[in-house]
């Protein structure tokens, strides 16, 4: 019966149900027919037969043997919706759990649509485990790449390095004058090293060791390595006092978020005036000619950057950019 299909079962169970009532009656019609004869013979009792006591015991014999049957019948049942429970919860484990469930127990060659169900779960399982392994395996090359290429990048930076350093003796120049271009090697360097982190959510599963960072030394060194294209271009850069403002956070990470801001202000802007302030805030504020906000937010792009960095840290971020210039405003909010 286990292998026939939920509609054959079905009219089985009512067959028997239906054809054990009379089955039951006649069974215990002759039985207690046949305990009164035992009775009357062995206690050679000649007392008149007693119908109201015989049809009392009777019913009371037929309806607990019935409901025996009843009882019976519904451990199919109860098998059957244990069945469907089982596949419920493998489903949410399947939709919920981080890891994927074991697989049911099924009946080759059965007619029956629970068995059929729990074997298209068990094919889905095999697929998830398959499609599992694979993103795996492929976010194994590509961390093994991302490892390769944080090295190939940090071997040539190292050997800059080197050469700075003997360009410096061989010409007798200061250190102080090299200074802005090894901090550029060495902040290279150490974007190679956080190489993997590359879209949203990777900013978001990334471990960071959040402190009190300094804004207004952080200012200092962007605009350090952004100054021989400033001078260049004859922007001029107006720093007010940043002494008191400090944002919690990753040092590495903040000083990425004001480089991109420098640099959208720099490759888009078209201005020769910059301005840094604190005003219930970081305020950077140029006086070009301003542009597109959604047009410069792609993937990957500054602009998509400073803001993925600023949800990262809990800063708030208002951009605004019309013809008359562009405006960034960052509040750090407390909680973070």
């Amino acid at each position: 019966m286990n292998n026939k299909s939920l509609i054959k079962k079905f009219y089985v169970v009512m067959f028997l149900s239906v054809a054990a009532v009379p089955v039951v009656f006649i069974l215990v019609n002759y039985s207690m027919l046949l305990i009164y004869t035992l009775f009357s013979e062995v206690l050679n009792n000649e007392e008149p037969f007693n119908s109201s006591f015989m049809y009392t015991n009777f019913y009371l014999i037929f309806f607990i043997a019935l409901s025996i049957l009843v009882i019976l019948g519904a451990q199919y049942f109860k098998k059957t919706i244990n069945r469907i429970n089982e596949i419920q919860n493998t489903v949410k484990q399947i939709a919920y759990d981080a890891s994927v469930p074991d697989k049911l127990m099924t009946v080759e060659e059965s007619e029956d649509e629970i068995n059929h169900l729990a074997q298209s779960i068990n094919i889905l399982i095999d697929r998830l485990r398959y499609k599992e392994a694979m993103l795996n395996q492929q976010e194994k090359h590509q961390d093994e790449y991302l490892r390769q290429l944080t090295h190939d990048i940090n071997t040539p930076l190292t050997a800059l390095n080197l050469e700075l350093y003997q360009f410096s003796k061989e010409l007798d120049i200061q250190d102080e004058t090299l200074t802005p271009l090894y901090e550029k090697v060495n902040y290279i360097s150490q974007l190679a090293g956080k190489i993997t982190v590359v879209n949203q959510s990777d900013i978001d599963n990334y471990y960071i060791f959040n402190k009190d960072v300094d804004v207004g030394t952080l200012i200092d060194r962007s605009l350090m390595k952004w100054e021989y294209l400033f001078d260049k271009n004859d922007i001029e850069v107006h720093l007010s006092a940043l002494d008191d403002l400090v944002w919690v956070g990753d040092e590495l990470w903040l000083e990425r978020l004001l480089n991109n801001i420098i640099s959208n202000i720099y490759l888009h802007s078209q201005t020769d005036r910059i301005e840094i302030s604190l005003e219930e805030g970081l305020v950077i504020r140029d006086y070009g000619t301003g542009y597109n906000l959604k047009k410069t937010y792609q993937p990957g792009s500054g602009s998509s950057i400073i803001d993925d960095i600023s949800k990262r840290f809990y800063i708030d971020l208002d951009i605004k950019s019309n013809i008359n210039g562009t405006e960034y405003r960052l509040r750090q909010q407390k909680s973070s």
